[in-house]
């Protein structure tokens, strides 16, 4: 048995927590909370609602995924990575809204090597779509040696500062949402 308490059971626990948030708030757009599965199987889930979002012409301004946030990563300037760096300026406008010296999010040059951007849930939408499609995560290949792994199992993750890092999500992803300009594009 695989239980992946930070593969992916991180980021499903945060996108809920985030999801309970939200609906606390007074928001500018439309939001969608998916939880998917099949990501291993060629992004089954992911592609599918992307497809049927498409067909019902439900176009996403931006999509923000989230994976494996379980452990934080050391010696970096940033608290998360974006895969796909590059191609928005997603990283840019999220730290702006923070005031701390560190950035929130960052660029991991392993994300870019190992193709990151198109292996996880955010792809299909940017395919389907062309929009500011991207995966926020921690795990950097060196601070968890549990990845795809059985003993992926929630006594080896570092719960305080996890519930700290979603917490501290909130008030960028509220920003994000009720942004009422087109502040997130490709480039």
């Amino acid at each position: 048995i695989a239980n992946g308490a930070n593969d992916n059971a991180t980021g499903t626990v945060a996108v809920l927590e985030l999801a309970e948030f939200l609906s606390t708030q007074e928001l500018e757009r439309d939001v969608i909370f998916a939880l998917f599965s099949g990501e291993e199987k060629g992004l089954v889930g992911a592609r599918h609602l992307a497809t049927k979002m498409k067909e019902m012409q439900v176009e996403p301004y931006l999509v923000f995924n989230i994976e494996m946030l379980g452990v934080q990563m050391k010696d970096k300037n940033y608290r998360a990575y974006v895969t796909g760096y590059d191609m928005s300026n997603l990283a840019e406008v999220f730290n702006d809204f923070y005031e701390d010296e560190e950035q929130f999010l960052g660029f991991l040059p392993e994300a870019a090597e190992y193709g990151l951007f198109k292996r996880s849930d955010n792809y299909p939408f940017y395919e389907v779509f062309q929009v500011p499609s991207h995966t926020i995560c921690t795990f950097d290949f060196t601070n968890y040696e549990y990845y795809h792994h059985v003993n992926d199992e929630f006594e080896e993750l570092e719960v305080e500062a996890y519930l700290e890092l979603v917490d501290d999500l909130k008030p960028g992803v509220l920003q994000l949402v009720n942004s009422t300009e087109t502040t997130v594009n490709l480039k």
